[in-house]
């Protein structure tokens, strides 16, 4: 594990082993048990793992790596060489943060992508733990005035400001693509996907199509939090999060359905960040299988009734006194279907 990993991990681990003794891992919404179900179908398994491939397809934004048009001749991956028929790869876009447009002609669908933590600039984005007034970029105003005022329609709503100051750069650079493309084939389905640092900004992009009155589907993996109560509230009210548990029982959620899934699995301590303590809580439906090493299936998947649950006492002990599960961190939370940002 190199210096960077060790640092983020020690600071992860102090981070949660303090709050560990002062947080209750409840919240109204989740209160109600009939919020949560027992299993996820096979098609919805399946949705999942071709997201998680098109997750980690956007770690190839940085260095050049993918170029645009058909997705077979995008890249040398055996994720572009190997991958679905009938994808094109639409837009690229690499700066501070880095993502990707591809459409998928097959199954009808346009898909963001949104890069990971991999530079020094993400890390300290990453980090940026002040929380900051929510307002919709569409409705939001330019330079330091976006701070003041208030959200009519997320009251008293606060946001980690370096994943949204992050998600209004991909806002910019690839929202105006992303809806063109879905203007112009309207019967296609919008799917925003993201790892880590690319979780924590999909969200923040997705609602905007839900604003805009469209009906998204959001997959993140290994996401960290990034708003508080209220914002939390009102993200799973607006996504139908209660509703769409109940859907997962018959295996199906319409196309007329905006769904966000938050896939999270078994020592990956990246989503218990930042802390509750510190204000934060996590929305969507937690998909969380029960398992720290590939492959996953769907005999391994709870769906969790508490989706803000920080890091308890004893697993932050059991975590501190071994090593090897300590040096497991940063490999565990690319372990997602596959293994993010490799070929």
């Amino acid at each position: 594990m190199n210096f960077k990993h060790q640092l983020i991990t020690i600071i992860l681990l102090f981070t949660t082993g303090i709050n560990t003794l002062f947080i209750n891992n409840t919240s109204e919404f989740w209160n109600d048990t009939s919020a949560s179900a027992s299993s996820i179908s096979n098609e919805v398994f399946n949705s999942m793992a071709r997201a998680a491939d098109y997750a980690s397809l956007s770690y190839l934004t940085q260095g050049n790596l993918l170029k645009l048009g058909n997705i077979k001749d995008a890249c040398l991956c055996t994720l572009c060489t190997d991958s679905y028929s009938g994808v094109s790869v639409e837009k690229i876009y690499s700066g501070i943060v880095s993502g990707v447009i591809l459409k998928d002609d097959y199954r009808r669908e346009i898909i963001l992508s949104i890069k990971g933590t991999t530079t020094n600039t993400e890390w300290l984005l990453d980090f940026n733990f002040t929380s900051i007034p929510y307002r919709s970029f569409s409705r939001s105003k330019n330079g330091w005035k976006k701070y003041l005022g208030t959200n009519k329609e997320c009251k008293n709503c606060g946001v980690h400001r370096g994943f949204y100051d992050a998600a209004k750069i991909i806002y910019d650079n690839l929202f105006p693509t992303l809806l063109k493309l879905s203007n112009e084939n309207l019967n296609y389905k919008i799917v925003l996907t993201g790892h880590s640092l690319g979780g924590a900004l999909a969200p923040f992009i997705a609602t905007e199509c839900l604003l805009m009155g469209k009906y998204p589907t959001v997959v993140t993996f290994g996401a960290p939090k990034i708003g508080n109560s209220k914002f939390s509230s009102w993200m799973d009210e607006i996504w139908e999060t209660k509703n769409n548990y109940a859907s997962l029982d018959a295996g199906y959620i319409g196309d007329k359905n905006p769904t966000y899934f938050r896939v999270t699995h078994r020592g990956d301590y990246v989503p218990l960040v930042p802390t509750q303590q510190m204000g934060y809580r996590h929305c969507g439906i937690d998909i969380y299988f029960n398992i720290n090493e590939l492959p996953f299936d769907t005999l391994q998947v709870e769906l969790k009734n508490s989706p803000s649950r920080d890091m308890t006492t004893k697993e932050f002990n059991e975590l501190k006194n071994s090593i090897e599960e300590y040096n497991k961190v940063p490999d565990t939370h690319l372990l997602y279907f596959i293994k993010m940002n490799q070929c």
